[in-house]
């Protein structure tokens, strides 16, 4: 029987050798550069405006993708397509920024977003500091909306960094969701463990220099917890048990809040965030003595922790 979770989903590995690193091209940002001149037009499939199904409008995206500037296209490493890709993705989702967008126009938004997260995050993962920088410089060029291109790199370069603690340990093999398990599950990453401890997490981005907090999601949050607090835990706990009607596991929801750094292209795994990564995989869940949410108005994001 084929698993169909193996199916859906892409599992990230990095390469650990130094001589395997991917590297772009010299000249591909120089490419990138002019790509982003060119308009690039919302496809024209009725399906965008009569439904906000979300699989529908990424499969749109997707064809749209496969068919358009295809000269573009044909000669690029896959690396470097990622890299086309996520441009072309954030022109159309520049072209939905305004004021009077519809509901399904912000459905577009919002699976655009989505999909332009899981490819600047894999590239993120597999370019050196050098590249990533020459990427992160492109939000200056022509075509391109510089506070919407940070604005995806604040994000992407959290669930790097979060990925990244991870990829250290063996025994995890790790799987970005599918684009609807992110929107209308708030699944931000999936880890598998080799003694069977699954997790569906969501990572969000804390403030600047607050390190990183892992947290286990026992508990359903209830009405009366603060709701600034219980949003995210709910929706986590919600979406891991929906995740077991679909697949063959069962999951623990967790959450991560991954604290902001100087430099945001900075992505470099700490040892001491390495070390909480693996308490965290290794915890036994007994944690009745620790509070479930934090109790101060601000995030619980000033030390790295586990909870």
């Amino acid at each position: 029987m084929i698993d169909p979770f193996l199916f859906e989903h892409h599992e990230l590995k990095t390469l650990k050798s130094a001589t395997n690193t991917l590297c772009l091209e010299p000249d591909t940002i120089a490419h990138a550069i002019r790509f982003a001149r060119f308009p690039y037009a919302m496809p024209t499939a009725s399906q965008l405006q009569i439904t906000g199904h979300v699989q529908t409008h990424e499969k749109i995206f997707e064809l749209h993708l496969a068919t358009t500037n295809v000269r573009y296209m044909l000669n690029l490493t896959p690396i470097e397509k990622l890299l086309f890709e996520i441009i072309a993705l954030h022109k159309l989702s520049k072209g939905l920024e305004h004021a009077q967008a519809t509901d399904l126009e912000y459905r577009s938004h919002t699976v655009l977003g989505c999909m332009i997260q899981h490819r600047l995050t894999r590239l993120l993962l597999e370019i050196d500091s050098r590249d990533r920088k020459a990427v992160f410089q492109l939000g200056r060029a022509s075509g391109i909306d510089q506070t919407l291109w940070q604005t995806d790199f604040v994000g992407a370069t959290s669930c790097a960094r979060a990925i990244g603690l991870f990829l250290e340990l063996t025994s995890c093999r790790l799987y970005l969701p599918t684009v609807f398990e992110d929107i209308m599950l708030g699944v931000d990453l999936i880890i598998l463990s080799a003694d069977q401890k699954n997790w569906c997490v969501s990572i969000k981005t804390g403030r600047m220099n607050s390190g990183i907090y892992l947290e286990h999601v026992h508990t359903r949050p209830s009405n009366e917890e603060p709701a600034f607090y219980a949003e995210t835990r709910r929706r986590i706990f919600d979406g891991s048990a929906k995740m077991e009607h679909y697949y063959p596991y069962a999951f623990q929801p967790c959450r991560i809040v991954v604290g902001k750094r100087p430099e945001i292209i900075n992505i470099d795994v700490e040892k001491s965030d390495l070390e909480i990564a693996k308490r965290f995989i290794g915890e036994k869940r007994l944690l009745s003595h620790l509070p479930r949410w934090p109790q101060k108005t601000n995030d619980m994001t000033t030390d790295s922790h586990v909870a």
